[in-house]
């Protein structure tokens, strides 16, 4: 398809020219048809302290009764780590992505590789198919339709269990081999039709597993890693192809454009840069950032998938790791992380337009990865939750152009149920299994928000300002 230049397609827009389809799917002329724009949903400002809510020298990161505080979520559903494994797997749990009633939960510590999670009552979810790993895969995704997933397998034996006999690869999680074998982490394609018995159909050995996304473009599944290679699956050959590679760093973004319909990949390159990918297997620059843009983008970048307040926002941040910067929490160090909001409407002219930071208090002794910023998800409405490790899940607004601006801090949640991850004496990615730790979240369509906690379980949590359909996805 054809890039309309967006001036242009704003002209036709306005004028009429362009006719609107619920779906925001293209007519049988070829012409993208946008959706129209959800209904505004500007939620009140808190009159909360949200300072109050974690403090930096609560003791004990274990103990999960030290970490209750919070406001503007609420707590409706729940299943223990345990609940979701099957039996006599170990390990935890990290990253989500919904679809419809169902979410897909990603494994770590080499035993799930990710767990189909029925979410049709959002007070009761309930494990109903799993698919193994060897692997601390860390991120899977549905396709568009729900019919398969695609798994980021990534072999890192570093986090593995050193007393296995069975060390397993991405094509077979089963398979016995010495471990200096070479075992290169891959995308893998999963049969997910019957969720109660999801199948092997195929793999490709790719770099930049750690983080996968994936896209629909023209009736065609594309899959595009962090590294960034990008991916065809054939559905009736039930094979995978790598047809394009660009530079990336960590993360990486696939939103199709709410106005022109262009599908566009986010990459961490540079502090961000934005291809046009209508064509896959001939990405084209639209923009190159060069780190002087006054934004850190390097690791997230999430796009709110409607306009907001006639703009297309983009939520930026980067990540912080043991040792790295400076740790004091003096003026001008670098924590707690910057959340970074930029406008990306006409995506060859990205301009950095506001930024927040929680109110965090990361001095020593308790800093750094512990309270990193991670995985960002949005509502199309402009209601954006944050993944911040051991500081639960931070929810902001950026509705309005103001709030774009200066975002309104919505909510703070601390995911406290009891440690359930098996057994906990393995999580090496971190000191100790800290509660909470949050990966990631996830927009249901009703409205709730879905948040796994590595070590204690996943949470469905119903927000204060109230449940607004159309908020569907999650990282």
């Amino acid at each position: 398809m054809a890039r309309i230049p967006f001036a242009l397609a704003l002209i036709l827009l306005l004028a009429g020219c362009v006719s609107v389809a619920p779906d925001g799917t293209q007519s049988g002329t070829g012409t993208f048809q946008p959706a129209p724009p959800p209904a505004p949903v500007v939620p009140p400002q808190p009159d909360f302290d949200f300072s109050t809510v974690i403090m930096p020298d609560h003791g004990a990161h274990e103990v999960a009764a030290l970490h209750t505080a919070g406001h503007g979520l609420s707590q409706v559903g729940y299943t223990s780590v345990a609940e979701l494994l099957p039996l006599g797997v170990r390990g935890s749990i990290t990253q989500i992505d919904v679809q419809g009633d169902w979410a897909v939960v990603s494994g770590m510590e080499g035993g799930l590789a990710f767990v189909l999670v029925d979410l049709t009552d959002p007070t009761n979810p309930v494990a109903a198919g799993w698919y193994p790993s060897a692997a601390d895969g860390w991120t899977a995704r549905f396709s568009e339709d729900g019919q398969y997933v695609f798994y980021g397998c990534q072999m890192l034996g570093a986090t593995g269990d050193a007393t296995a006999t069975v060390r397993g690869t991405c094509e077979d999680p089963t398979a016995i081999h010495p471990p200096t074998d070479a075992n290169p982490e891959a995308v893998v394609v999963v049969d997910v039709r019957d969720k109660s018995n999801p199948t092997y159909v195929t793999s490709l050995a790719t770099p930049g597993t750690h983080n996968i996304q994936y896209a629909f473009i023209d009736g065609v599944d594309y899959v595009f890693t962090s590294a960034v290679t990008i991916l065809k699956f054939d559905r009736a050959a039930g094979k995978l192809t790598q047809v394009a590679e660009v530079p990336g760093v960590h993360d990486a973004t696939v939103v199709r454009h709410p106005t022109t319909g262009d599908w566009l990949l986010l990459t961490g390159t540079g502090e961000m840069s934005i291809h046009d990918v209508n064509d896959p297997a001939h990405p084209e620059v639209l923009f190159e950032g060069t780190g002087n843009e006054g934004w850190v983008g390097w690791h997230e970048q999430t796009v709110v998938p409607q306009l907001v307040d006639g703009r297309l926002i983009v939520i930026l941040a980067g990540e912080s790791f043991v040792g790295t910067g400076d740790l004091t929490g003096a003026e001008g160090s670098s924590l707690p992380d910057t959340i970074y909001i930029a406008d990306i409407t006409d995506p060859t002219n990205a301009t950095l337009v506001g930024s927040w930071k929680p109110p965090l208090d990361p001095r020593l002794p308790w800093v750094s990865y512990l309270y990193s910023v991670h995985e960002i998800a949005a509502t199309p409405t402009g209601q954006v939750a944050i993944a911040w490790y051991h500081g639960g899940v931070w929810v902001i607004d950026v509705s309005t152009a103001e709030r774009q601006i200066s975002p309104v801090t919505l909510a703070a949640f601390q995911p406290h149920e009891e440690l359930s991850a098996i057994p906990p004496s393995t999580f090496a990615q971190v000191p100790l299994p800290a509660i909470p730790f949050v990966w990631g979240a996830g927009w249901l369509h009703t409205g709730h928000l879905v948040v796994p906690d590595m070590h204690t379980g996943l949470y469905v949590l119903e927000p204060d300002w109230g449940l607004y359909p159309g908020g569907e996805g999650g990282q």
